[in-house]
């Protein structure tokens, strides 16, 4: 029977409905054997071979139909799904899924993907990444574009997000899969990974690709915010985008700039910046926000613009060319605050950037002139070490906004405590402190720039005036002012400070007062600023105690010392207490004008009233001395003050003085008759100097010697004094022994021994009658002496020209103990007593009586030789002396003297018991035992040097004595 395609589909389902599946299947099969091309009998086959379990046979069913049945493709893919949901069969799954990667059904596939189990996705994952590498491998663009799509689409389904960018990428570069497709794809990756940046750029690719250049370019700018921009791909990509389109320039430049390329992305930006214009539909501040894609952004440039520049200033906080850019920007717009900022950040970045700051701050620009930037001009000039530059810009800084000061202040101190010693900052400190009401610290600097005087006085003023407008008046505020008002010349600059605080604190009258006082004892030139400040002030106020009597010293000080004595009077009337201190500042100007006799007669006052009689006394006789014309008011009062305090030589003594230096002698022995029968016989004996003065203006010298002798009495006369009128006295009667005898008492009083014994020697050379006088003098000093050795010189040569020869000797011996430096001095004065009736010296002279009595005296001199080391000069003497047989032991102990001193090597030859020739010397002892003394005597003559030959008249004595 002639089987159709009815029939064959009849019996597959009679089968079927039989139970029969397997009868089912084999009919199906052979049917579709003779009609491949039915889809109906193509149904039947699947469906039983996936009643049957063989799912292959099914898969390559439908995969058959496909080829054979084009038309009926929509039949067999819902026929293909029907199968998979039934069966959940893998092959089949593959199968749907590849064929719907082929129709680019993205959605179908997700659908079919979510409905799969998670072991088909994961397989489906393994089988598709090794089928993508092999195909492109293989360079089979198309299909390598279809697995990697797929590839993507299953990683996103397994949620592998991050995975599924790269498979997607290549499909993007394909050009053989819609970049629609693509880009919905990455949309939902971009969801989830909102921070990737390669998502962002394939997602600007796809919009290039679509001709979206404007989405492309938001997209690239997304991108280039996140980390890691695929930034060689991002360039090549940004050179495709239409150069018209909005921004482009911006986004290359940053681009560029992200790269490293710094100057060449900025040169791009600022060319948008400046081709750009600003939409007015709102303003630069309000469009500044986090987020600069949204609607408002996309009609306002300079909103993007600060963005973009904003987020390129944080990606780079290092980059001048960035922050310059950004700077530029806001300062354009008027955002000097934020401009500075942005500065201010790079500088704490990238300290290299300092000069480009500096040349960017200085600019020639009223809107530069901000308190931040100059702020942030006054920092970068410090760190120059720049302080003028510094101190220019915080001073603007500071008087443009106030809250900037405290930052100034310690940006300042900084820099002083690092060492940098330029008093321009302690001039900037003190400002900003005084601007900061912080009187006390800024007045501590300003003493310090005072004290250490290294700026100008007219730049120290102007600081104090700063201080004092800032801070208002004080006590310091006002000195200085005043001091630098002193020194310019100009002291009534600082009147109205002064006027200030004089009326608002009388409390600090006294301190201000003592304060200017000190100022001007600095500088005596002063004072006269001192009372033409107080001229001033006194026309406007009445003048408080402490000012009066400034204004009175400053009057006593330049000269005015009448005026300045009456106005002192006046203040001693209301305060009686000011005496002791008004009697030193008199005390002080008489050392400056000593010839004012209303000065000293002011003075005398305050002694008397201070029981300082003998001051009063030395006051009152100045201004006789000064004023001769008052002698008649003046002698009463003091012989006031002789009653006041009458046991006190000292006053007479004043006027005494004041008589003889007026020549008034009449006035000086009246008050010397009055005080020698006042005082005590010590204390008139004093005053008899004063006599001596008389009798010489007189020129009766004989009485003037009278009153030395009777002045040298008292303990308390005045020494010097008398040695100088005695010198006098002298010049005029130069051979008058009494006058060298008191001249040589006053002399040896005073410790000057030497000059007395020389004035009594003197006395008595013109008198021999004063030899005993001045002996008993000198032995009763001797005690006391300072330098006995001179005394006993001097009273040994008195004693042997009074023929007392033992004492004389004895005092000459006593001389020689002096130090070395006299021993010369003593061997002149030994000389003169031998030559004294002594003309000629011969050896029979030495024989004679009288060369016999001279003898102890030539024994001293020898004696005094051997100290002065003159050996053979004492040998010769010895010589002399010896035959006379006269205290030979003294002879002999004076030769083994001279042989110990004059022979250095004496001690070694003494050793040495050897022959007596030894290296052209002799042993003494050889020569002494064997009595040879003339014939080794010329044999040393000719042998040894000179010393030696004194050795030898030495041993020549010895040997004489040992006979």
């Amino acid at each position: 029977m002639f089987l159709t395609q009815e029939k064959a589909l009849k019996k597959i389902r009679q089968d079927k409905e039989k139970g029969d599946i397997v009868k089912a299947r084999k009919r199906a099969l052979d049917a579709l054997k003779r009609w491949p091309d039915d889809f109906e009998i193509v149904r039947e086959a699947v469906v039983s071979c996936i009643e049957t379990g063989d799912n292959s046979q099914a898969a390559s069913i439908l995969k058959s139909a496909l080829r054979k049945i084009p038309s009926k493709r929509k039949g067999i893919v819902e026929l293909a799904k029907d199968a998979y949901y039934n069966s959940a069969n893998p092959i089949i799954g593959s199968f749907l899924v590849e064929l719907m990667v082929r129709t680019r059904n993205i959605d179908e596939i997700s659908e079919l993907l979510r409905r799969s189990h998670e072991s088909f996705i994961k397989e489906l994952i393994k089988r598709s990444e090794t089928r993508s590498e092999g195909l492109r491998k293989e360079a089979q663009t198309t299909a390598a574009a279809e697995s990697d799509l797929l590839l993507g689409l299953l990683y996103l389904e397994d949620n592998q997000h991050a995975r599924a960018v790269e498979p997607l990428g290549r499909v993007l570069s394909s050009s053989t899969v819609e970049p629609e497709i693509v880009g919905n794809l990455l949309i939902k990756i971009e969801q989830q990974l909102p921070q990737d940046s390669r998502t962002k750029y394939l997602l600007g690719v796809v919009s290039l690709k679509l001709s979206h250049y404007d989405k492309a370019a938001r997209r690239f700018f997304q991108c280039l915010e996140l980390r890691d921009p695929p930034m060689d791909e991002l360039l090549d990509s940004i050179d495709h985008i239409d150069e018209n389109t909005d921004g482009y320039k911006l986004l290359k430049g940053e681009a560029i700039f992200r790269a490293g390329r710094f100057e060449e992305g900025a040169k791009l930006i600022r060319e948008y910046t400046e081709e750009s214009a600003s939409a007015p539909s709102a303003s630069f501040e309000e469009a500044v926000g986090p987020d600069p894609f949204g609607e408002q952004a996309e009609n306002n440039h300079d909103k993007f613009l600060a963005q973009r520049l904003s987020l390129l200033v944080d990606a780079f906080p290092q980059s001048s060319e960035g922050a310059f850019l950004y700077a530029d920007f806001l300062k354009k717009h008027g955002m000097m605050k934020e401009a500075v900022g942005v500065l201010s950040n790079l500088y704490e970045n990238n300290e290299s950037s300092i000069d480009e700051l500096l040349s960017w701050l200085d600019q020639d620009d009223e809107v530069l002139l901000t308190a931040p930037s100059k702020k942030l001009l006054a920092v970068l000039h410090l760190k120059k070490d720049d302080v003028e530059g510094a101190l220019k810009a915080a001073r603007i800084a500071s008087d443009i906004d106030h809250s900037t000061i405290p930052e100034l202040i310690s940006m300042t101190r900084a820099k002083i405590e690092e060492g940098n010693d330029s008093p321009l900052l302690d001039v900037l400190l003190a400002e900003l402190l005084s601007k900061a009401k912080d009187r006390e610290g800024a007045e501590e600097i300003l003493e310090k720039l005072k004290r250490e005087n290294r700026i100008d006085k007219e730049e120290l003023y102007r600081l104090t005036r700063e201080v004092i407008k800032n801070c208002g008046t004080s006590a310091n505020g006002v000195i200085s002012a005043i001091e630098l008002g002193f020194y310019n010349g100009e002291p009534t600059e600082a009147l109205p400070y002064l006027i200030a605080i004089y009326r608002e604190s009388p409390e600090e009258h006294e301190n201000i007062a003592q304060r200017i006082r000190e100022t001007a004892q600095s500088n005596d030139s002063y004072w006269k600023h001192v009372g033409k400040l107080l001229d001033e002030m006194s026309k406007e106020e009445t003048l408080s105690f402490p000012f009066k009597f400034l204004h009175a010293l400053a009057h006593l000080n330049t000269g005015e010392v009448e005026r300045a004595i009456f106005e002192f009077d006046q203040l001693v009337m209301v305060n009686s207490d000011i005496g002791y201190e008004l009697m030193e500042i008199y005390k002080n100007a008489v050392e400056r004008s000593d010839d004012n006799p209303t000065l000293h007669l002011a003075l005398y006052h305050l002694d008397l009233d201070s029981e300082l009689y003998v001051d009063a006394a030395h006051h009152l006789c100045r201004t006789l001395e000064l004023d001769p014309a008052q002698i008649r008011d003046i002698v009463p009062m003091f012989e006031k003050l002789v009653e006041m305090d009458k046991g006190n030589h000292l006053i007479w003594e004043e006027m005494l003085k004041s008589a003889l230096r007026l020549n008034h002698t009449r006035l000086a022995q009246e008050v010397l008759k009055k005080a020698i029968a006042s005082l005590p016989k010590e204390d008139s004996a004093a005053l008899h100097i004063y006599g001596a003065e008389i009798s010489l203006a007189s020129g009766n010298i004989e009485d003037a010697l009278k009153c030395f002798a009777v002045a040298l009495t008292s303990q308390k006369t005045n020494l010097m004094s008398v040695g100088d009128k005695l010198y006098r006295l002298i010049e005029q009667s130069p051979n008058n022994p009494q006058a060298y005898f008191l001249l040589g008492e006053t002399l040896l009083r005073l410790g000057e021994e030497e000059k007395s014994v020389d004035a009594f020697r003197r006395c008595t050379t013109l008198s021999a009658s004063y030899m005993k006088t001045v002996a008993e003098k000198l032995e009763q000093l001797l005690p006391l002496s300072a330098k006995p050795y001179i005394i006993s010189g001097a009273l040994g040569e008195i004693y042997w020209k009074m023929r007392d020869r033992e004492r004389g000797c004895r005092y000459l011996r006593d001389a020689q103990k002096g130090p070395n430096d006299y021993i010369h001095s003593l061997s002149e004065i030994l000389a003169g007593l031998l030559g004294d009736g002594d003309e000629e010296s011969t050896d029979s002279d030495v024989k004679s009586t009288e060369r016999n009595d001279k003898d102890p005296l030539h024994l001293l001199y020898a004696r005094n030789l051997i100290l002065e080391e003159r050996f053979e000069e004492a040998v010769e003497i010895l010589e002399r002396l010896w035959p006379n047989g006269e205290a030979p032991e003294a002879i002999i102990a004076s030769l083994r003297e001279i042989s110990s001193k004059s022979r250095p090597d004496i001690h070694r030859l003494e050793q040495r018991r050897k022959r007596p020739r030894v290296r052209g010397q002799y042993d003494l002892r050889y020569l002494e035992r064997h009595r040879k003394t003339r014939h080794y005597g010329r044999r040393i003559l000719r042998a040894v040097p000179k010393r030696v030959c004194i050795s030898h008249k030495v041993c020549r004595i010895e040997g004489c004595a040992s006979r």
